[in-house]
């Protein structure tokens, strides 16, 4: 037993912050011997990963493996499976490994500029530069070679831990990964990429309400003490983009040209939220409400424990369009529309897009993507009937059922 707790001592010490790393091995590298420096996620720690780190080894003297933080881990929802400081300990678990660090940006170059190896190693799949779509590589050939190494490869068996995690341990729903198994064979990841890459040039427009999405987080106690009304201490609120803006945030990671066609309130306008939560590179136009309308606001009012909706208030002017509102919109739409490639809309149902709204998008819209959405405002009257036209719905099942009733 005290073998093992000393082991596990001797495990755990080889993993130091960079900078004290840094002055860790200064003695040996002045002493004449050579650094060699690995880095990666290593989310899945496997065969490959242990041929990589003694090929390395072999290269040098000192072998020092840098991993990349969780917060900066970019491979989808799930990912990493285990925490970086799990990732860090089991490759200092590693007899050819002589130091780990856990690094705080995503790509290596800072490592690279501190520790200055003389040799930084990358797997056979990095050889050609550009296959590798993060462009992270060339500026860390270029950090290892401003500080006097080299970018060496190694050639052994090579597994993705990517495949390996959604293939036993992803935490997707059966009915995802079966989609995501059938359209792998049916696409290959370049031909996927390819259709992302054509998304950044695509001119988007959405044409939606404006939605302030509130969570007021609360514990309820005990009704009142004069009338039967439950009443409850408020722990916390946060608010959130809603409605159009959720999606156009969506849509500019996808597309470099997005702009956004959106109505909001003259009193209570939450602009300046807005503009701060919508991704810069989103174009905005806003429309004035007429009258008192607010800027939509819905409040869910959540019971901390067990974490459960309680129910919601909304912030919102009449739900039927409003003739001076209609006209300004469609006057906006007429002149912009001929400018984009793709037009979406988030139909909440809440009066901005009118039966006028909806034949001009339907006329001149060059590829028209709708959403309409049921909500307690709207329930049976929102439908996806109400287009006579579109090239791509999205709606839920229930909504879908409400063209039926």
């Amino acid at each position: 037993m005290e073998q093992d707790v000393n082991k596990t001592y001797s495990t755990r010490d080889k993993i130091q912050p960079l900078e004290q790393l840094a002055e860790t091995i200064k003695p040996s590298r002045s002493g004449g011997k050579k650094l060699v420096h690995c880095h990666g996620v290593f989310d899945l720690l496997h065969i490959g990963h242990i041929r990589y780190f003694e090929q390395a080894k072999k290269m040098g003297d000192i072998l020092v493996v840098t991993v990349t933080p969780d917060k900066h881990v970019n491979k989808g929802p799930g990912r990493p499976v285990f925490h970086e400081d799990l990732r860090a300990e089991a490759i200092a678990a590693l007899d050819c490994v002589d130091h780990v660090s856990i690094n705080t940006e995503a790509l290596a170059v800072e490592p690279i500029e501190l520790l200055q190896p003389d040799f930084y190693v990358k797997g056979a799949d990095y050889q050609d530069p550009t296959l590798d779509r993060t462009g992270g590589i060339v500026l860390e050939e270029a950090a290892v070679k401003a500080g006097g190494g080299k970018i060496a490869f190694t050639d052994d068996i090579t597994f993705s831990s990517s495949n390996l995690i959604n293939s036993s341990l992803t935490s997707l729903p059966p009915e995802t990964s079966e989609y995501l198994a059938k359209i792998t064979t049916r696409h290959s990841s370049d031909e996927i990429l390819g259709y992302l890459d054509y998304s950044t040039s695509l001119k988007v427009l959405l044409v939606g309400e404006a939605i302030i999405d509130e969570y007021v987080y609360c514990e309820t106690m005990v009704k009142t003490g004069k009338e039967p009304v439950l009443a409850a201490r408020q722990i916390e609120r946060e608010q959130f983009p809603g409605g159009v803006i959720a999606v156009a945030n969506h849509v500019s990671a996808f597309s470099d040209h997005v702009k956004i066609v959106t109505f909001l309130g003259q009193n209570h306008s939450h602009e300046g939220f807005i503009r701060e939560k919508l991704d810069t590179k989103t174009e905005i136009i806003f429309l004035p409400m007429e009258g008192d309308s607010p800027t939509i606001v819905k409040r869910r009012f959540v019971e901390t424990y067990p974490f459960q909706k309680l129910f919601e208030i909304y912030e919102m002017g009449d739900a039927e369009p409003k003739p001076v509102e209609t006209k300004v919109l469609l006057d906006t739409l007429d002149q912009i529309l001929p400018e984009f490639d793709v037009v979406i809309v988030t139909d909440y149902g809440h009066g901005m897009v009118g039966p006028e709204v909806v034949e001009l998008l339907c006329r001149k819209a060059p590829f028209l993507c709708v959403n309409t959405q049921v909500n307690a405002g709207n329930r049976g009257f929102n439908t996806i009937s109400k287009y006579h036209r579109s090239d791509f719905i999205c709606v839920s099942e229930t909504e879908l059922r409400m063209d039926f009733f």
